[in-house]
């Protein structure tokens, strides 16, 4: 799964928060790699799933799902 094909907008402060400031992906990250690590062959639909379960938990309210490089300022 290309992770670049599936990405929110979000504001920069929202980024920060999620990510953490020590470069080391945060929070957010760390909940992929937990998942990874526990759903070694998660089907395309759990990973959607779990994806779906953290925007909630991560409280994000952003724009559509869409190509990182899409973005105005990639």
């Amino acid at each position: 799964m290309k992770i670049h094909s599936y990405t929110m907008p979000i504001p920069r402060d929202v980024h920060r928060r999620i990510h953490g400031p020590h470069g080391n992906g945060g929070a957010w990250n760390k909940a992929w790699r937990d998942f990874r690590d526990r759903n070694r062959n998660a089907s395309a639909e759990e990973i959607f799933k779990h994806a779906g379960e953290l925007i909630h938990r991560f409280d994000l309210i952003g724009g559509p799902i869409q190509p990182h490089y899409s973005r105005p300022d990639a």
